[in-house]
């Protein structure tokens, strides 16, 4: 398919995809973002774009994969504000208690910055909220290298952190 013909659908769909982010997000500007990434991410992989198939239907696959990947990033930010009532804990530490969750991280920190790059890398872009599929567009390998390198990440972790 030419840029011309991909354009040209793109422009086709426009107010279907425009009326589709609306429909998710419940929100003008929200879908207007999301409308903009998915024509952003539709235009960056247009080659993988396979004519046989439906373009509307390949459109609207991508936005809903924007979209549920921003609402599993942003519940996981979320969870942190829930153990606390206007951003307060619902208990006061004792000083024990913040010496010891400050060694922890120190440790867990320490474990983390002793893994292979790769291994490190894929880990922690994982632990942000992306999808491995996500991470291997990112890196540019197959998405079976970053499910081991996180695999490997995790279990070197739990050795060094189980000493």
């Amino acid at each position: 398919m030419t840029a011309e013909d991909f354009n040209a659908k793109l422009i086709q769909h426009k107010s279907l995809l425009k009326n589709y982010a609306l429909n998710l997000t419940r929100n003008s500007e929200d879908a207007e973002d999301l409308f903009h990434d998915t024509y952003l991410r539709g235009i960056m992989n247009k080659e993988k774009f396979n004519e046989a198939t439906n373009f509307r239907a390949w459109m609207c696959t991508i936005m809903k994969n924007i979209f549920i990947n921003a609402y599993r990033r942003s519940t996981k930010k979320m969870e942190v504000f829930k153990n606390t009532i206007d951003g307060e804990p619902f208990y006061e530490a004792t000083a024990t208690d913040k010496i010891m969750n400050l060694a922890a991280i120190e440790d867990i920190q320490n474990a983390i910055d002793k893994l292979r790059w790769d291994y490190k890398y894929c880990f922690m872009k994982y632990f942000e909220g992306f999808k491995y599929q996500e991470i291997a567009d990112e890196l540019n390998i197959p998405i079976g290298n970053i499910k081991t390198n996180i695999f490997q990440a995790r279990k070197k972790l739990k050795a060094q952190l189980s000493r």
